[in-house]
């Protein structure tokens, strides 16, 4: 990590003018509000790192406790911060030892502010709960390497663009420049929508190996969940520049004639089921279901 993470701090004078000149917008600017907690962003990546160096139940159940301190909104930030760390930068894949690689990183090309970018990424978690985004917190093995890369790339993105986007906000490929109201409004409560009362239905979903994972889909939901996932894919492809359910990838010299370079979509059944609830429907409409089901699913998805 080094030097390149820690080179953030010297931006932030900088990130804090441009936000400044925005100000008068009265809109939340949400990079603002992740930067208002840099200390426990610092804190928490390094008690991360140590969980993972030697995991057990009782560190992990200790981290838990400890996230418990911030809201959710903070919860969605630093979430959608390691994201865009994961997904923001390039990454080279390096052959070092048999049957093992390194990934080495590289810059990616970035059209929006830091804000905006925090924005598109954030609304994908708008209506998750305060349990949920402390899993994947505490879960994800390299959260907290990635949570630096994050802000790395928030804060280039800021320098680099924040200015241009001062009044407006800055569109990137096909995604428009504002969420739904729904989702938008969502990320900044403390609960998120209650999920729906109507009727659901099961659906299941694989990774085109059999192994089923079951979700709820409110009826009409479910009865074009095909179709969905077929416009998911669709609209996905459709992105341009960086995005929360892809990597960019490039091998190195030695192993150029085993792998290609360009987009690795990683999305998995999550993904989808944010993508229907905030960007179709604009409220909760799907959520995996914590038990095995005994009824048939109604339908079945591979990915």
């Amino acid at each position: 990590m080094g030097g390149r993470y820690e080179a953030v701090k010297e931006l932030e004078p900088v990130i804090r003018r441009l936000i400044a000149i925005r100000a008068g917008s009265g809109a939340m600017n949400l990079y603002a509000e992740l930067l208002s907690i840099r200390t426990e962003l610092n804190e928490l990546a390094e008690r991360s790192r140590k969980l993972h160096e030697d995991y057990n139940r009782d560190a992990a159940r200790a981290f838990a406790e400890e996230l418990e301190v911030f809201s959710r909104p903070q919860l969605i930030l630093i979430r959608s911060c390691g994201i865009i760390g994961d997904t923001g930068l390039g990454k080279q894949f390096d052959a070092r030892e048999q049957e093992s690689f390194v990934s080495l990183s590289y810059h990616l090309i970035i059209r929006e502010s830091g804000n905006r970018l925090l924005e598109r990424y954030a609304a994908f978690s708008a209506f998750w709960s305060r349990d949920s985004l402390i899993r994947f917190i505490v879960r994800n093995i390299g959260f907290g390497d990635e949570l630096q890369a994050g802000l790395y790339v928030l804060a280039l993105a800021e320098r680099l663009n924040g200015k241009r986007a001062a009044g407006h906000h800055a569109e990137i490929g096909n995604e428009a420049a504002a969420d739904s109201d729904s989702a938008e409004y969502s990320v900044l409560a403390e609960k998120p929508p209650s999920f729906t009362d109507q009727n659901t239905l099961l659906v299941g979903m694989d990774n085109s190996d059999g192994v089923y994972f079951f979700f709820e889909f409110r009826e009409d939901a479910a009865g074009c969940i095909e179709w969905l996932r077929d416009r998911f894919y669709d609209w996905m492809y459709g992105q341009k520049g960086i995005h929360p359910f892809r990597w960019h990838h490039r091998p190195s010299d030695a192993l150029k004639k085993s792998m290609f370079e360009g987009w690795l979509y990683i999305q998995n059944h999550q993904d989808f089921v944010d993508w229907v609830n905030t960007r179709v429907y604009g409220c909760p409409v799907g959520r995996e279901v914590s038990y095995c089901p005994l009824q048939e699913p109604a339908a079945k998805l591979s990915f």
